[in-house]
């Protein structure tokens, strides 16, 4: 366990979960089918919270196909 923190795999997973997780995150909120004040949303709360933003979008307010159909047939 002590080797696994002091090597060089260390950085690389906090820079996944760090920048690489949120980073897709935005990718798929910005070209998704959210209208835009949800996207703002997520956008906001994801830059500020980051992890914890990631988890929240992905637990909550990530649009169901059943709720992508509702939003595109407005």
């Amino acid at each position: 366990m002590i080797y696994f923190l002091s090597s060089s795999i260390l950085p690389v997973v906090v820079l996944v979960i760090l920048i690489v997780v949120p980073l897709i995150a935005l990718i798929e909120i910005i070209g998704g089918r959210l209208p835009g004040h949800l996207q703002l949303m997520w956008v906001v709360l994801i830059i500020t919270l980051n992890v914890i933003g990631v988890l929240l979008y992905y637990l909550f307010g990530r649009p169901k196909k059943t709720d992508v159909e509702k939003i595109s047939q407005r």
